[in-house]
């Protein structure tokens, strides 16, 4: 195995598996800081799968980081705040 990809793997789970470990928790309270560490920490697992020559196991990086990215949702605005463009 390529040492950039083991570094990659370290880094990007060191980041994803503790966030993936309270998910419920981070979406209840909307914590845009940690959704964006577990999307950085996946994508350097994406990164170290792609440098190994792993297709699948990017693929399933991939598809995981989308459906946390649509289970979490999209920019909204708090409550009391306007919407951009109203």
């Amino acid at each position: 195995m390529h040492p950039l990809s083991t570094a990659l793997f370290v880094l990007g789970y060191a980041l994803a598996l503790p966030v993936i470990a309270r998910l419920g928790q981070v979406k209840a309270s909307r914590n845009r800081l940690a959704i964006v560490g577990h999307q950085f920490g996946m994508t350097c697992a994406l990164i170290g799968w792609a440098l190994g020559g792993r297709l699948l196991m990017v693929g399933l990086h991939l598809a995981w980081m989308i459906g946390v990215r649509i289970w979490f949702g999209g920019p909204r605005s708090r409550p009391g705040e306007q919407a951009p463009g109203r």
